[in-house]
């Protein structure tokens, strides 16, 4: 039985579309724990990450974020031209 060679799928070609949030994010944190970034940086960017996927939902997944799905809804008086 000869073993099948995976190929390398590189992140363009990936389809990312069912991919959740969070596994991005503990993805992320990995990569700057293994890179030896202070604790400190990592423990921030987990702060600001987390709040981020708490703030789409805890199911979110790439496919469902959207610029509009990220900018701050704003309110009709933001849009009016009085003081």
């Amino acid at each position: 039985m000869t073993a099948r060679r995976r190929r390398k799928v590189t992140w363009p070609a990936m389809h990312k579309d069912d991919i959740p949030l969070r596994s991005v994010i503990e993805e992320y944190l990995q990569c700057h724990d293994g890179l030896n970034h202070s604790p400190k940086t990592v423990r921030w960017y987990s702060d600001i990450l987390s709040a981020l996927n708490a703030f789409l939902g805890a199911r979110v997944r790439l496919a469902d974020l959207t610029v509009q799905r990220l900018l701050p809804k704003r309110s009709p008086s933001y849009d009016s031209d009085e003081p």
